[in-house]
């Protein structure tokens, strides 16, 4: 039995571990297995990834949790790298295709449009109209063969008439080529590129991706090994991007410091997913016993110190959380703002903490991945409007392809206490992304290759766009673009399920929804009683958005404008708007 090697210090364990005893890392990292192998076999996933990660050298990177970041992004330059080479091999072949044999290139170029039309309009499944629509492409394809050769030919002809010996040697050559052997070679060379590409990406996916023999980076295997070609190819293009990568998109544990997450768009709660549960409730400070006349004023970081130290009780070994994983349960502090926001307040001294632009004007760089402590939580105790103070708490389970955060706001003055409390999931990967895993018959996928030959006419146009970056954002000098520095969706909320895949992993995200709230009422309820004020109104008021949450069977909640809400026993489709 192969042994298990750990992503993080590559010691080599059992397959039945489930943690590295060396660093404490999972060992089983499926998200970050599947989203390496997505970017080789999906173009437009692979484009969308680098396109949020790589594109703005000064544009935040999000927070992604359950998936190595640096090792999917590593992947998806290489992949980009390759497609580039494929495809415009095989586009130049094509254009040949034109002047060798019009007939032949009509008729694939029909025949490819029709196809993609079937598919477009949902006819894909009916046999009798794809059958339809390739021999209609045929027919139509021959028919217009001669006319579009007539049409290159004259084009041919009037450059022979302006362009005297030159001319006549290009009209000489297009006669020539009209050999059926030139345009079958033609046609032999492109069958092979498309097949070279596919079985390799076949066996690097499908083989080398699998759990027990998948590295994270493929940089420590040996330099003649095949996968590290390419899983590495391209690389050497991209030095500096690679070396903003790897230098980590969460900032680690740092003394002193709090993260800090500089968004676009609606939500605050990049790389956190959907949101499922959402309540905000405020009550008044009355005093327990009638005979005190001032009880011990509220402490805002005092309230969110005594939710941690509850919740890191259930760390402890308890049927409470299975497979152990809340003792995994990891607390943090974060502080959010908006780019729009940061450059309407350019102007402040927190906004020059929160941009190297607006600190020192000629260093143009990402925004600040941390904040002093000290200042942020001073935002705890008085927030900005556009700047606000959480506590995050997370678990993440079914060996990270499912992650619950929490966040936690909370307000007081003398008469009254405001708590806010927001969970978050990402669902596990879509059933497509799990494929690699999945046996499939040589017919079957020699049915796919065949079928994706036959639509290359028309897909040329995407492939183009999808091997080229989007265009970075101008900004004109003396102006701050906010779109160039806050991060948006992150790389895991890029390839978002809609369902769960189990009951049991959806009854597990009620679990630890349904714990969290219940600690975080007992220990801000017993934390008021201990400065002397009542705690009933506050039972009250959460237990009711406890029962809420629970009898809602998880409908799902999505936040932002456009959000979209799908509810159902699977119930895990909520999109987010505006990211």
């Amino acid at each position: 039995m192969s042994p298990v090697h750990c992503p993080e210090c590559g010691v080599a364990h059992q397959q039945t571990a489930r943690f590295c005893g060396s660093c404490g890392a999972f060992l089983r990292d499926d998200s970050t297995r599947l989203l390496c192998a997505a970017v080789h076999r999906d173009a437009d996933f692979c484009r969308r990834v680098l396109d949020e990660y790589t594109v703005e050298p000064v544009r935040a990177l999000p927070p992604s949790p359950g998936v190595n970041v640096p090792a999917v992004l590593r992947d998806a330059l290489a992949s980009r790298s390759r497609r580039r080479v494929r495809d415009g091999t095989l586009t130049v072949l094509f254009v040949l295709l034109l002047f060798v044999s019009p007939g032949f290139f009509a008729a694939w170029l029909v025949l490819a449009a029709a196809l993609v039309i079937v598919q477009r309009f949902g006819f894909g499944r009916s046999p009798v109209v794809v059958t339809g629509a390739v021999v209609a492409g045929l027919v139509a394809g021959v028919a217009s063969g001669a006319l579009v050769y007539e049409v290159v030919y004259g084009i041919a002809q009037l450059v022979t008439v302006f362009g005297g010996q030159l001319g006549s040697g290009f009209a000489e050559l297009i006669l020539a080529l009209r050999s059926g052997y030139v345009a079958a070679v033609l046609f032999a060379v492109i069958v092979a590129v498309f097949g070279t590409d596919a079985y390799w990406v076949g066996w690097l996916t499908r083989r080398r991706f699998r759990r027990t023999r998948f590295r994270p980076d493929p940089r420590v295997l040996p330099g003649s090994d095949t996968e590290r070609t390419l899983r590495t190819f391209g690389h050497d293009q991209h030095g500096a991007r690679i070396a903003r990568i790897d230098a980590g998109v969460e900032p680690g544990d740092q003394p002193g410091r709090v993260p800090l997450v500089v968004h676009r768009g609606f939500d605050p709660f990049v790389g956190a997913g959907l949101v499922r549960a959402q309540e905000a409730l405020a009550i008044s400070l009355v005093a327990r016993d009638k005979t005190v006349d001032e009880p011990a004023p509220v402490d805002v970081l005092g309230v969110h110190a005594t939710i941690e130290e509850a919740l890191s009780d259930l760390r402890r070994a308890s049927s409470l959380g299975p497979g152990g994983r809340l003792g995994a349960l990891r607390f943090d502090e974060v502080v959010m703002t908006s780019a729009e926001d940061v450059a309407e307040h350019a102007d402040g001294p927190l906004a020059a903490r929160v941009l190297p632009v607006l600190h020192e004007p000629f260093t143009d760089g990402p925004p600040y991945t941390t904040l002093d402590e000290r200042e942020a939580r001073t935002l705890a105790v008085a927030p900005e409007e556009w700047a606000r103070y959480y506590r995050r708490y997370r678990v993440e389970t079914w060996d990270r392809q499912l992650v619950l955060s929490t966040f936690v706001h909370v307000g007081a003055d003398d008469k009254n206490l405001y708590v806010e409390r927001v969970h978050c999931v990402l669902p596990p990967l879509p059933e497509s992304f799990r494929e690699i895993d999945q046996p499939v018959s040589g017919l079957r996928r020699f049915g796919r290759a065949c079928a994706e030959l036959a639509r290359f006419p028309a897909t040329i146009p995407d492939r183009i766009r999808q091997c080229w970056s989007a265009r970075r954002i101008p900004q004109p000098e003396g102006t701050l673009v906010p779109d160039r520095y806050g991060v948006g969706p992150s790389l895991r909320e890029l390839a978002v399920g809609d369902e769960f895949r189990s009951y049991f992993q959806s009854t597990d995200v009620l679990r630890y929804g349904e714990i969290i709230d219940r600690v975080l009422l007992r220990s801000v309820g017993a934390h008021l009683e201990r400065l002397g004020y009542s705690a009933v109104e506050f039972q009250e008021a959460f237990t009711q958005t406890i029962n809420d949450f629970r009898g809602s069977h998880f409908s799902n909640s999505a936040v932002g404008p456009d959000a979209k809400v799908t509810t159902g026993p699977a119930a895990a489709t909520a999109t987010k708007g505006n990211r």
